[in-house]
């Protein structure tokens, strides 16, 4: 749901631009906060669509920019990982941006002391449990000359889940790197490589039949590792 909370000043610090919300909802979940004009006057040309937040810990979750409603969402991720199903144990909290993809959130209790934040599991683990990986089986299609679009799967739409609509993804094999152009179809609700497949092909020396998997690599949720699986013609090996 939508929780409209109620913002104050907004401060520049070293680490960058803040802002803090009241948390006011009571028991009801928070999934969005509104974003002061002043902070969006001052940084809302540079916020991504996709954002992570960062927690002092070091732990962290995954959200989201909306340009229209000018909201952040995905605190209701946050919850997940306290264990909780709200957070009426928190009076405030404080989104520091850090100029790319990342808030640093700090939560202040009711006496407006910073408050530790406790996750029961680790977020890589439990809020983003299908980023991991995504596989692509080579058909005939894939090999033709002039063939720049490849799709990737439905079942692993999940893995765009931080991209922005329009993006780049860098894969890495060995030495060898290659960037390749993402765009994700609103409606279809799949991701397009259409950019930069070609070369990967040709240089891996892809073949019908041949999967290629690819590997998060860090926590940029943009690096991937490839191995290619090799098609022998009865069964997939490397």
């Amino acid at each position: 749901m939508l929780c409209f909370v109620s913002f104050f000043t907004v401060d520049v610090e070293v680490s960058g631009l803040s802002f803090a919300t009241y948390v006011n909802c009571g028991r009801q979940v928070i999934d969005e906060v509104v974003i002061p004009e002043t902070f969006i006057d001052r940084v809302g040309m540079a916020l991504h669509e996709s954002l992570i937040f960062v927690l002092r810990g070091g732990d962290h979750f995954v959200g989201c920019y909306n340009r229209e409603r000018n909201t952040l969402s995905g605190i209701a991720s946050f919850c997940k990982m306290l264990g909780k199903n709200h957070l009426d144990c928190y009076n405030i909290l404080f989104f520091t941006y850090d100029g790319s993809r990342n808030f640093n959130v700090n939560a202040f209790d009711a006496a407006m002391v910073e408050t530790s934040v406790y996750p029961i599991q680790s977020l890589r683990y439990q809020v983003v449990p299908y980023i991991t990986a995504f596989h692509i089986m080579v058909g005939h299609y894939d090999m033709l000359p002039y063939t720049s679009t490849v799709e990737i799967m439905i079942k692993y739409r999940n893995v765009a889940l931080t991209w922005d609509k329009a993006d780049w993804i860098t894969v890495c094999k060995d030495d060898q790197r290659w960037i390749l152009a993402v765009y994700k179809h609103k409606h279809r609700l799949t991701t397009s490589i259409i950019n930069g497949w070609i070369k990967l092909r040709d240089d891996c020396n892809l073949a019908v039949g041949d999967i290629c998997v690819f590997e998060w690599k860090d926590e940029t949720l943009r690096n991937f590792n490839i191995r290619i699986l090799k098609n022998d013609g009865n069964r997939v090996s490397f």
